[in-house]
């Protein structure tokens, strides 16, 4: 009985929630065997777990700017010396500030300046703004996603790209030169998801569209070096699929509370896991089966032999990555083990 209280306070804390960078283990299968082999979650205590607090800024919201504003200060310095092709269109990004619900949120504030040429025909002008990452290889940009509800990443079949749009009117002219930096767009920081936690840069691409025909009348693009301090998406799905490998070895240390795991409880835990830890969206294939089921053999001859691992480390982590309805169906697993 007091595992389950252990497990309850600790499952169904509803603290602050610091989500890691990333996984130690990229694999969904060796991760698992390595895990139960290490005994304790060293990310999860002493000096690294303070440091990843400290790296992640405070809970929830993002931290200074100050060495993000210092680049964006030093790119203006090097487009103030090189002044823009007034023939074309432009753009820059620079860091700004918003108001909603009367609290002063980071954004991004998109400036064009330079040539628009449109049709005699035009009766107005579209603005879109979209977002690329670019951090890990230019060729192959990474999307930016619209924000989640929650935070949560959602079915694949519901994600969006972010996008921005804003009716720019009428042109004045049928060649319109805007001789100075003009700001169109204020973009919450907030508003959109990353690929990935930490510092990025990212690819604004800017067009100028005739509403009537969708053609673009002017595109322009500029980079802009930020760091993201919330989770990406890629960092979510790496905390789901670490969050149930976390959840097969706790139901493991349930069943071993006893100093026996019974086959059934074993068979339990296996299924859980097939179901869980397997990638649902395709049909899993033979090798991943395989692979799966070496590394649960592996946690239950550890178990078996007497191993135990650091039960608070464990549940502080899950605490630490996961939601409460996950954590919710973690206590629910673990209690059809005991039962």
């Amino acid at each position: 009985m007091s595992l389950f209280l252990i497990l309850l306070l600790v499952l169904l804390v509803t603290s602050a929630v610091v989500i890691f960078p990333g996984l130690r283990s990229r694999s969904r299968f060796t991760g698992l065997a390595s895990l139960i082999k290490a005994g304790v979650l060293r990310c999860c205590s002493g000096t690294a777990h303070q440091k990843a607090k400290h790296q992640a800024g405070q809970p929830g919201y993002p931290a200074s700017f100050s060495n993000i504003d210092e680049r964006s200060s030093r790119a203006l310095a090097r487009e103030i010396a090189a002044p823009p092709d007034m023939t074309v269109l432009n753009c820059r990004v620079k860091m700004t500030s918003v108001t909603e619900n009367n609290f002063r949120l980071d954004a991004f504030g998109v400036e064009i300046c330079g040539t628009i040429h449109a049709p005699d025909n035009t009766s107005k002008t579209i603005l879109r703004v979209s977002i690329l990452d670019i951090t890990d290889d230019p060729s192959d940009p990474k999307p930016v996603h619209a924000g989640y509800e929650g935070g949560v990443l959602p079915a694949e079949s519901q994600v969006s790209d972010f996008s921005h749009e804003a009716d720019l009117g009428k042109l004045p002219q049928q060649v319109t030169t805007l001789s100075d930096w003009t700001s169109v767009a204020q973009l919450s920081v907030g508003r959109q998801v990353y690929p990935r936690r930490g510092e990025r840069n990212l690819q604004f691409n800017i067009s100028i569209l005739s509403p009537n025909s969708n053609e673009a009348l002017a595109y322009s693009r500029c980079t802009f070096a930020f760091e993201n301090r919330a989770n990406g998406y890629m960092d979510l799905r790496d905390n789901v699929e670490r969050t149930n490998v976390l959840s097969v070895a706790l139901a493991f240390t349930v069943s071993a509370a006893n100093d026996k795991l019974y086959d059934c409880e074993i068979e339990l835990i296996k299924n859980w896991a097939r179901g869980n830890i397997l990638d649902d969206s395709k049909p899993a294939s033979d090798q991943s089966r395989q692979q799966l089921d070496e590394a649960l053999d592996s946690t239950i001859d550890f178990f078996k032999k007497g191993n135990r691992i650091d039960l608070y480390g464990l549940c502080e982590e899950i605490v630490e990555i996961a939601p409460l309805g996950n954590r919710l169906d973690i206590l629910n697993l673990c209690l059809r083990v005991a039962q």
